[in-house]
């Protein structure tokens, strides 16, 4: 009973993690679009390699923003300072968010590693309740025993005290 509940919470546990896991994939790639759609507003001749260089280094995007400003008009420019910094915060909350999404994985290791380890702890325990059993029926019957032994010994004591009466009896009605 014990394991088939802790396999049930461990299973609820697991959709939950699979389901928010699937949200922040979800949101990681909606956020990677909007990235894109961005920097394609910007520089409209960017390259997927360019996109994915400017989305792994560290304010890649920023630069490549500032480059095109650089090379922009002024109404431009504030255009894109502030694409800028609206695409900047966007790849920070990416950051966040797989960040949070490896703790994740790493919790539900941990998770599972020490549902591993009660279960097997749970595994011992049956196993020393159930030879505990045996030894409190084997316990049991020796009890049994002793106690149908003493009934018969006080039996046969009541028989030997009642003999040596009826001997005692005798010798002294024959002495008399």
């Amino acid at each position: 009973m014990r394991e088939n509940m802790s396999r049930m919470i461990t299973q609820q546990f697991k959709d939950c993690v699979e389901k928010y896991q699937e949200a922040q994939q979800s949101y990681k790639q909606e956020m990677k679009r909007n990235v894109t759609r961005q920097i394609k507003i910007v520089k409209p001749n960017a390259t997927e390699d360019e996109i994915a260089h400017a989305m792994k280094t560290e304010n890649g995007v920023a630069k490549l923003y500032q480059k095109q400003v650089l090379c922009g008009s002024a109404v431009a420019s504030i255009e894109v300072q502030n694409r800028l910094h609206h695409v900047h915060e966007r790849q920070h909350d990416i950051a966040i968010l797989e960040h949070s999404v490896s703790e994740l994985h790493q919790m539900f290791l941990d998770f599972a590693f020490l549902t591993e380890q009660q279960g097997t702890l749970l595994d011992q325990i049956e196993y020393n309740v159930a030879q505990a059993n045996d030894v409190i029926k084997e316990s049991n019957l020796i009890i049994h025993e002793a106690f149908w032994l003493q009934k018969l010994i006080r039996k046969k004591q009541c028989w030997v005290v009642a003999i040596v009466a009826i001997v005692a009896i005798i010798f002294l009605l024959l002495l008399l």
